[in-house]
């Protein structure tokens, strides 16, 4: 679990651990991961909603869908995505939420909650409807309100939200990121690193070399022309608002 946290420190949300300075990070997959780790520390799953609160655009709703799809249990994650919907019922998440599910028996939100005769029996007498509507229990819906830092924190730090950023969080902003991350690659290898299907990445692939972003190679592979990519003011040194692609 400690992972998370530096993960979500790194993310923007002020917990008191170092953040994560190692490879991009999988934000969908966080989410999920999140969702379930949560349950044993209302800290880190209400810090990811108040995350999603501020920042829910950067999320890639197809990315999500295809983590949501594989895993076993969506009914907390189902319940502070639709407490986001709630908030901005414009969010592209609720595209996501149709493949979350209620659990098929009624459990606490929280593990260490049905420990405790008084805390359990609590929780049951004033559970919020929304965890209801889910068949979970507790109630608590926090969001960490004061402790999520601004924009141009999250992007200074997560270059590859910083492309969702400035290109929508989409299929372009994933290739891109591929790109930032590897010197070339087909659309086959793409699509299996960023989890999308591999028709859209072809197609967008054969856009990036009409426009002169990307070359192909004998080997069938497409390359990123270095010189557009270097054009990329330094996402983690720039400051966000004046960041171009040139």
């Amino acid at each position: 679990m400690s992972d998370l946290y530096q993960i979500w420190s790194r993310l923007g949300v002020a917990f008191d651990t170092a953040p994560f300075f190692g490879s991009s990070i999988d934000l969908e997959d966080v989410l999920v991961k999140t969702s379930l780790e949560g349950r044993k520390d209302s800290r880190l799953l209400f810090g990811m909603r108040g995350w999603l609160l501020k920042h829910y655009e950067l999320v890639n709703s197809a990315r999500l869908i295809c983590k949501i799809k594989s895993c076993s249990s969506t009914a907390v994650l189902g319940a502070v995505i639709e407490s986001v919907i709630l908030e901005y019922p414009r969010s592209n998440l609720k595209y996501a939420i149709k493949y979350c599910h209620p659990l098929s028996q009624s459990d606490f939100v929280f593990d260490s909650v049905r420990y405790s005769k008084t805390i359990s029996h609590l929780n049951q007498m004033e559970n919020l409807p929304l965890w209801k509507k889910w068949n979970l229990i507790s109630r608590e819906m926090g969001d960490m309100h004061g402790a999520i830092r601004e924009k141009k924190f999250v992007l200074k730090h997560n270059p590859q939200l910083a492309l969702r950023a400035l290109f929508g969080a989409g299929l372009k902003a994933e290739v891109l990121s591929f790109f930032l991350n590897h010197r070339k690659g087909n659309a086959r290898q793409i699509a299996l690193t960023i989890g999308l299907s591999y028709e859209p990445v072809y197609s967008e692939l054969m856009l990036f070399k009409k426009i002169g972003l990307a070359e192909e190679k004998k080997e069938g592979a497409l390359e990123s022309l270095q010189k557009e990519v270097s054009s990329l003011p330094n996402i983690e040194e720039a400051e966000v608002e004046n960041m171009t692609l040139l």
